[in-house]
């Protein structure tokens, strides 16, 4: 983990979980109840914020139509990965609770895509956010 990442472990760890459950929800439909049994369950308190979790996955599963049909819209005719979907679908949450500035966002979306997707994923997840972000 960088240097400048070291201080917020915990913020990076729950991003990483929040990726995971978009990404298991999005393969197959579940639900905040569930998702939440199975991240407790596997994950230490003291590494990850089952708050910010929690909050993330409310918000998707009570917007998720909203924002399925926005990624999906503006990337109509792209062949992508789930798990970018995923990704995408993060920085949108976090776009609409504006609780973090756009930089971080795409800065977190770039290193998400790097750790989970393919190498080339971050430029694509780049791409589509500086079009949609501001919508």
């Amino acid at each position: 983990m960088a240097k400048n990442l070291a201080k917020h472990k915990v913020s990076v760890k729950t991003r990483e979980c929040i990726i995971q459950a978009l990404y298991q929800s999005l393969m197959e439909p579940s639900s905040v109840e569930l998702l939440m049994q199975q991240f407790t369950k596997e994950n230490n308190p003291k590494k990850i914020s089952f708050d910010l979790l929690k909050s993330r996955l409310k918000y998707f599963f009570a917007n998720e139509e909203q924002i399925i049909k926005l990624l999906d819209t503006k990337n109509k005719d792209d062949n992508y990965q789930v798990i970018d979907k995923a990704i995408m679908t993060y920085a949108l949450i976090e776009r609409d609770l504006k609780e973090l500035p756009k930089e971080v966002i795409f800065d977190e979306s770039i290193r998400l895509a790097r750790k989970f997707s393919n190498e080339s994923a971050y430029k694509f997840i780049n791409a589509k956010l500086e079009k949609i972000y501001d919508l």
